[in-house]
């Protein structure tokens, strides 16, 4: 007896889906950003963090796409950590990873202490971002801006803080047992991440990372400067320094 034909019972407009199927998960596959490239200088550069194979652990855990600007943003974790990974890539293949570790790399996030100057050096959270921005050919202001909300919002799931919000973070503030040295450090945290709120029609400048307990805000979004940079801020005020 012989064998059965799969096709033969198959209608032509079966095909035609068929062929319509295979050419678009080859196509998805052609544009598949090579993440492996990126994560092997993540952990050249940063090899405190994630050399000797510690990379190997990091495993996709979320992944979001930026419609707008056509850029893939993925979230990479390990188990039993605070450690994060955020993988940006373009349609090009271009691809960019930037460090999310835990608060005690004090020097790669720079706390915000009451100083105005943000670090922009390599070795920083501003650096990497800007290197991101370069990398994947983000120029625009509005589609840094875009990039970014959707990396804390939609990937992060940071928490966007409104101006009504101050009420609600004081009061938990003033219910916290710290030191008086923690108390003033706050405070001025406090007074400077309202001081330098930002709300526009569809964007928000600032969020709360609640996971890792700190702030991220972006600075100048809606003034006429083009110089855009995250002042972090972190609590409680006392953590274990870590240098990478």
């Amino acid at each position: 007896m012989k064998k059965s034909n799969y096709f033969s019972y198959m209608k032509p407009y079966h095909l035609v889906i068929l062929f319509v199927v295979c050419c678009l998960n080859s196509c998805r596959s052609k544009f598949e950003p090579d993440n492996t490239s990126a994560l092997n200088e993540l952990a050249k550069k940063y090899s405190k963090l994630y050399g000797n194979g510690l990379i190997e652990r990091y495993k996709p855990v979320r992944k979001f796409y930026n419609n707008a600007d056509s850029i893939e943003m993925q979230l990479l974790e390990t188990e039993h950590s605070d450690q994060q990974i955020v993988i940006l890539s373009n349609a090009k293949n271009d691809v960019y990873a930037i460090p999310f570790p835990d608060n005690n790399y004090l020097a790669y996030w720079g706390f915000y202490d009451g100083s105005q100057e943000l670090p922009t050096n390599d070795n920083t959270f501003n650096g990497e971002l800007l290197k991101a921005y370069n990398k994947l050919s983000i120029k625009e202001k509005w589609n840094k801006v875009s990039v970014f909300n959707d990396l804390m919002v939609s990937l992060l799931q940071a928490q966007p803080i409104f101006p009504s919000d101050s009420i609600l973070i004081k009061i938990n503030f003033e219910k916290s047992i710290l030191a008086d040295s923690c108390r003033v450090f706050s405070k001025n945290n406090f007074k400077s991440l309202f001081n330098n709120l930002e709300i526009s029609i569809e964007y928000f400048n600032t969020f709360h990372d609640f996971r890792h307990n700190r702030y991220l805000q972006l600075k100048n979004m809606n003034s006429n400067s083009e110089n855009l940079k995250i002042t972090v801020y972190r609590q409680p005020c006392v953590v274990k320094l870590l240098y990478l």
